[in-house]
C-alpha cells in the first residue's frame, strides 16, 4: 500500500500544489475586484480545474511521446486522443462533480465560515479534493488494469537522452 501512495503522490501532488496556487491568486484577485463570493468560489474552481488538468494531459503526453520513442514509433493525433481518454476516464466522474457542486460549495462554505478569506478557501479546497480524490484514485487503478499505456510516476521519471527516453530512479 506505501507504493500505491507514493505513486498517487508522485502523480497528482505537482498539479494539485500548482493549481491551489492559481486557485487561490483567482479567488483572491476576484474578491479584491468583485467582493462576489459566488463568483470567486465558481472561478476559483474552474482555474483550479484547467490549470491541474493541463499539468496532469501535458506529463501524460510527455510519458507517450518518450514511450514511443523507445519503441521508435511517431506520436500520433490517435496517441493524443488515448492520452485524453485515459484522462477523461481517470477524472471524468470526479471532475463533473467537483466542478459543478463540491468544490464551489466548499469553497463558498469556506469564504462564508472563516474569517480570512484565503484560509476559508484553502480549507475549502482541502474538503473538495478529498472527496474529489477518492473516486478518481479508483478510476486511475481500474484504468491502468483496462487500458494500455498507462503510466506510474512512482518509480522512475522519463529523461531524454539522444532520441531514446531512459527510465531513471528517483
Amino acid at each position: 500500500m506505501r507504493e500505491k501512495v507514493k505513486e498517487w503522490i508522485d502523480r497528482y501532488l505537482l498539479a494539485e500544489v500548482l493549481s491551489t496556487i492559481l486557485s487561490l491568486a483567482t479567488v483572491y484577485f476576484t474578491l479584491a475586484l468583485s467582493d462576489d463570493s459566488i463568483l470567486a468560489a465558481y472561478l476559483g474552481s474552474i482555474i483550479a480545474s484547467v490549470s491541474f488538468y493541463g499539468i496532469i494531459l501535458f506529463r501524460e503526453i510527455q510519458f507517450s511521446v518518450a514511450k514511443s520513442r523507445d519503441i521508435e514509433a511517431k506520436y500520433t493525433w490517435l496517441s493524443f486522443l488515448k492520452d485524453s481518454r485515459n484522462i477523461a476516464v481517470e477524472f471524468g466522474i470526479s471532475e463533473v462533480l467537483d466542478v459543478l457542486v463540491v468544490r464551489p460549495f466548499f469553497i463558498y462554505w469556506g469564504l462564508k465560515t472563516m474569517k480570512n478569506d484565503m484560509i476559508g478557501t484553502l480549507f475549502g479546497k482541502i474538503l473538495a479534493d478529498i472527496v474529489f480524490f477518492l473516486p478518481a484514485i479508483v478510476m486511475y487503478e481500474l484504468r491502468k488494469s483496462r487500458f494500455q499505456g498507462h503510466h506510474t510516476f512512482t518509480k522512475h521519471r522519463i529523461c531524454h537522452k539522444d532520441t531514446k527516453a531512459q527510465r531513471t530512479t528517483f
